[in-house]
């Protein structure tokens, strides 16, 4: 389906020489869309975004040890998986704001269309600093049929060694990116295509239209 030109690309090169490239509305929305989220992102406050983290690793940590009670549950699940899952997915909650930036005032969006990140999203934008833990969970789980002791151990050893470098790298990485660019965006948001921007506190869940 061909869209109305809404008019040409702008250029230095005179008249006669100006490329003629019309760009579309859906174009000129989107890239309208995007510039308006990194000013956003760029004005939201590195401390808020600290204090939100926090109250979302005690959410996540309190749900663990609430879930750890439950009968059966306690034995395939610990407390610390429970929290790594919490953390994983927060950012899907309330339209994008989970329990900590929703306190804080801030929301996840999708750079793109500005519209709440998506659990998908979440997933996309956390799993590159929780996902070591989650990865090392399942792999312990599966060496433990491993009738050999000595070869549980050095798979054990092993993979914690390779995931724990891969954490000493990416975290302070990423923390780095938070503090020195001024939108703030993270390798996870790249990732998941979304940013941090400022909004109004609503626990109301997802809206229907």
């Amino acid at each position: 389906i061909n869209e109305e030109p809404l008019g040409e690309l702008q250029s230095d090169a005179p008249d006669d020489e100006r490329p003629r490239r019309p760009y579309t509305k859906s174009q000129a929305s989107k890239y309208s869309v995007s510039e308006k989220l990194a000013k956003d992102a760029a004005q939201v406050d590195i401390g808020k975004r600290l204090v939100a983290l926090t109250i979302d690793i005690a959410v996540g940590y309190l749900a663990g040890l609430a879930i750890n009670c439950v009968p059966f549950i306690n034995i395939y699940f610990s407390a610390q998986v429970i929290m790594v899952l919490y953390l994983l997915v927060r950012d899907g909650l309330f339209n994008g704001r989970g329990v900590g930036k929703n306190l804080m005032g801030l929301q996840v969006v999708d750079m793109r269309s500005g519209e709440p990140a998506s659990m998908v999203q979440s997933l996309k934008r956390n799993i590159v600093v929780y996902g070591p833990v989650l990865i090392l969970y399942i792999i312990q789980m599966l060496i433990s049929i491993i009738p050999n002791e000595v070869v549980t151990t050095v798979v054990n050893n092993g993979v914690q060694a390779v995931l724990g470098i891969y954490s000493f790298i990416v975290i302070p990485y990423e923390a780095y990116r938070v503090y020195s660019r001024a939108d703030g965006l993270r390798w996870g948001d790249k990732f998941a295509g979304t940013a941090i921007v400022l909004a109004d506190m609503d626990f109301s869940g997802p809206r229907r239209s």
